[in-house]
Order: structure tokens, then C-alpha cells, then sequence
């Protein structure tokens, strides 16, 4: 699972900044609660993750970047190339980051994404 998004992560918690003008239907709160994201659709995935992490996924954003451990772990991942063991250390290096790194991850490529950021991760 952790594997097949190795590639994004590191852009996870800078990309906010990067997109402007989108929008979602539904809640904007990042909860991923209420609705389908009008980021979805774009057709790549980095380009819908950049957009919904400036309007869907806000807060899972903003609690990600709040933490040293999240960040910390999304900077580890970004190093792996998909190497499962080099993951499974960064998360082992990084435990208090695991549930807002994994919250932030669903959001956006799950939630948010799910068409454009298709077999990026396993949804649950």
C-alpha cells in the first residue's frame, strides 16, 4: 500500500501553495465528508492532488504540515523510490506522524481523487 504513492509523497505537504481556482462540491473542510472534489477529472494525478489540496483537503493538509512527525515522514517517503523496507523504516522513524500522513494521503488521493489518482494507493 505504502508503495504505490511513495512518488507523491514529499510533494504532499508543499503542494497547497501550488493551485488556485478550484473548487469542490460539497463540505470544504477537508474531511472528505459530503461530497465528490471538482479537482477529480483532470485526467493526472499530481494535477488534481495540487488542486485538492488547496480546497478539499485544507485541513489535512494544515494538520500534516503542523507536525514535525507527519512531515518528517513525508520527507522519508520521498526518498524511497517505492523501496518497501526504506517506507517501513520511515514510518518506524516517524510513528506520531502515521495517522495525519495516512489521513492527508486518503483525502487526497482517495477522496478527493479517486478517478484521477486511480491504483496511486489502497483505498479503504
Amino acid at each position: 500500500m505504502r508503495n504505490t504513492y511513495a512518488k507523491l509523497a514529499g510533494a504532499l505537504v508543499s503542494v497547497a501553495l501550488l493551485a488556485s481556482g478550484c473548487g469542490m462540491l460539497g463540505k470544504n473542510d477537508g474531511s472528505g465528508d459530503g461530497g465528490a472534489s471538482a479537482c477529480d477529472g483532470k485526467g493526472v494525478c499530481q494535477d488534481c492532488t495540487q488542486c485538492a489540496a488547496q480546497e478539499f483537503c485544507q485541513t489535512a493538509l494544515a494538520n500534516c504540515q503542523g507536525s514535525s512527525a507527519c512531515v518528517g515522514l513525508d520527507e522519508c517517503l520521498a526518498l524511497c523510490s517505492g523501496a518497501v523496507q526504506c517506507e517501513q523504516d520511515c514510518y518506524a522513524a516517524n510513528p506520531n506522524g502515521h495517522a495525519l500522513h495516512d489521513a492527508l494521503r486518503l483525502c487526497l488521493l482517495c477522496e478527493a481523487c479517486p478517478s484521477d489518482c486511480a491504483g496511486q494507493t489502497t483505498c479503504e
